[in-house]
């Protein structure tokens, strides 16, 4: 059976550095002491002491010397097949390294939880900016304010208003209705219009009790002075859409979020008395000062999507 040679065992006791072995490649292409230590820019002696520490390491001659002209032996010969291949394969690494490096610089990432309401900007992004990635679903504030200021999300684009943290910046997009979404068969569903406290008896389809839209929905029907009748919770707008078409909730939802995923056989209702508006805010990190070119013209795009949307 064959031993496993570790890495210590290997390398204990040597001391052979990066620079010997480039200054050997070099002497070994020339042939010649005096040339190579032009081209290197030192001086003669240094480089034949560089050379011969680096036969003491190795514990052979690598060069047979016929005055100031050397020539590679054959433990030369193999040493530098092996030089050859170590330095290639570092520099391959690092070549990689840089290309994964570049590649994480321009990777962009948005925290989306309400992108579902705006397919075209998603399409948008992603034309802009190959590199971009999205994280949605349903995260809630805590976890939204810890991923922007560690820098693992660059941008959040989200409905709720009262993300509040010293160390956030953010960029007002637009303001939004909120729309009662019911059945068409509900007996509201040939109004166009309904106030909020009509609605304090009735059974509602929502989304999860983590999320930031529950939360902003709960919030809304608290300053009417009522607690809301939550017997559904979805994981999506689908989710919460297909309950409504039941016949047995109804929902709140936004214009632009009803506009963009219409069902057959739901209807809207304007919230009056109040009316309700939601601010859809762009978010960021004041703390992560160092934003790449892409992640600032992805910034920009965004701001410009919804100042001049597409007609």
């Amino acid at each position: 059976m064959f031993g496993i040679i570790s890495y210590r065992s290997l390398w204990e006791g040597w001391q052979i550095e990066w620079l010997q072995l480039e200054y050997f490649k070099v002497v070994a292409q020339l042939g010649h002491i005096t040339k190579a230590s032009e081209i290197l820019c030192i001086t003669q002696p240094s480089l034949s002491n560089t050379i011969r520490r680096l036969e003491e390491e190795v514990g052979v001659q690598l060069f047979d010397r016929r005055g100031r002209n050397i020539q590679l032996n054959e433990y030369g010969k193999l040493f530098l097949e092996g030089v050859e291949s170590a330095t290639n394969a570092i520099a391959s690494s690092i070549e990689k390294i840089r290309q994964l490096k570049m590649q994480q610089d321009e990777r962009v990432t948005i925290i989306a939880p309400s992108l579902q309401a705006f397919p075209d900007l998603i399409k948008f992004l992603v034309e802009k900016s190959p590199h971009i990635a999205f994280l949605n679903g349903n995260i809630s504030q805590d976890e939204i304010i810890k991923k922007l200021k560690s820098g693992e999300a660059d941008f959040c684009i989200s409905i709720v208003s009262s993300i509040e943290d010293s160390t956030l910046a953010y960029a007002i997009l637009e303001e939004d209705s909120m729309y009662a979404v019911v059945s068409s068969s509900h007996r509201l569903a040939g109004n166009d219009k309904v106030r909020l406290t009509d609605l304090k008896d009735e059974h509602f389809a929502s989304f999860e009790k983590n999320s930031t839209k529950h939360s902003q929905f709960e919030g809304f029907c608290k300053s009417a002075g009522f607690a809301p009748r939550i017997m559904f919770e979805g994981t999506t707008l689908d989710d919460v859409l297909v309950a409504v078409s039941s016949g047995k909730f109804i929902a709140m939802l936004s214009w632009n979020a009803y506009r963009q995923n219409r069902m057959k056989g739901i209807a809207c209702l304007k919230i009056v008395d109040p009316i309700l508006l939601i601010q859809r805010r762009l978010y960021w990190s004041k703390v992560q000062t160092n934003k790449s070119y892409s992640a600032n013209a992805v910034k920009y795009s965004i701001v410009d999507f919804f100042s001049f949307p597409a007609i």
